[in-house]
């Protein structure tokens, strides 16, 4: 008999099993992945409208993400933000 993830049981332990780590849950990692993006959304935005001098954040983007390069991009982001 195999076990673990060869298995449609194996697949859905497993699953629940990393459903909640601590008070982390799928849920919330969705939700600040959304807030990451946004946020770098917004320094796309303050560095197209020269608003700032800094370097950009470094790292990998989060989901997503997609990158502001146009004033349209602006107004898109800034209708998105009153809609939530």
């Amino acid at each position: 008999m195999t076990s673990g993830k060869q298995t449609l049981e194996g697949r859905i332990r497993i699953a629940a099993a990393h459903y909640k780590h601590g008070e982390s849950t799928n849920a919330a990692r969705a939700e600040y992945s959304r807030s990451s993006a946004t946020l770098s959304k917004l320094e796309d935005t303050m560095h197209l409208l020269k608003m700032t001098t800094a370097p950009r954040t470094r790292g990998r983007k989060p989901n997503g993400y997609k990158p502001v390069r146009s004033t349209h991009d602006v107004i898109e982001l800034v209708l998105d933000i009153e809609k939530h």
